[in-house]
């Protein structure tokens, strides 16, 4: 079983059609209080997470954020629905959103302001003798931001995928009187994962707009 162990986050083959039906049904998942007496728990976390973005920025901006929002999250929804294939553990994924988003606010931000972006890489009051020194650190972690951003969300992501795997082909083996005790444990890792996604999502988020933030 430890040699395949990695194999579940390989992509599906014989059920890529199931892969697209999960993708979708959960576009059309009513969690809006039209079809609801109350707020459900996703429509309460996004309705506290726009406001949140609304107060930090404009309404264009705070669009661009909240559909990240809601779309990391389904992507890292439909990795722990069964046969569905997880994209977010994945770093060449991970990485390319991550990239693509950071690259986008570091040109928006030095072509608004050079200056500015220029002058934080030097910390006030730094001695002359140490300039370069720190010119050349601050480039080199603003340069990471996105591997280090990848590696997050897919560690994370692959930790608790690994975890139910491993406990899931457990109860297979397992005797019929302690297979209840280890089916428990399984849906409580579940619950955490599911947690460990929402967690992961808003990480990735408010760290793409403090990003943002900073070239302001």
């Amino acid at each position: 079983m430890m040699t395949s162990l990695l194999s579940i986050f390989d992509p599906g083959s014989n059920v890529v059609l199931s892969n697209w039906v999960i993708l979708f049904s959960l576009v059309f998942f009513p969690v809006s209080k039209l079809f609801w007496k109350t707020f459900s728990l996703i429509q309460s976390m996004y309705t506290m997470f726009v406001k949140l973005i609304q107060s930090m920025f404009d309404s264009k901006e705070s669009l661009v954020y909240s559909s990240l929002f809601m779309f990391l999250f389904l992507i890292n929804l439909m990795g722990l629905i069964p046969y569905g294939f997880s994209l977010s553990s994945h770093f060449s994924f991970n990485f390319c959103m991550g990239f693509f988003l950071w690259i986008s606010t570091m040109i928006w931000g030095f072509s608004k302001n050079l200056n500015a972006n220029i002058s934080h890489l030097t910390p006030m009051g730094c001695p002359l003798i140490l300039v370069p020194f720190m010119v050349l650190v601050e480039t080199i972690s603003m340069i990471i931001r996105p591997v280090t951003l990848s590696l997050r969300l897919m560690s994370n992501m692959m930790a608790g995928h690994m975890i139910i795997s491993l406990i899931s082909g457990a109860v297979f083996s397992m005797l019929w009187l302690v297979k209840p005790m280890f089916l428990f444990l399984n849906i409580f890792f579940f619950m955490f994962e599911l947690g460990v996604a929402m967690i992961q999502t808003y990480v990735f988020t408010m760290l793409m707009m403090l990003y943002w933030k900073d070239t302001e």
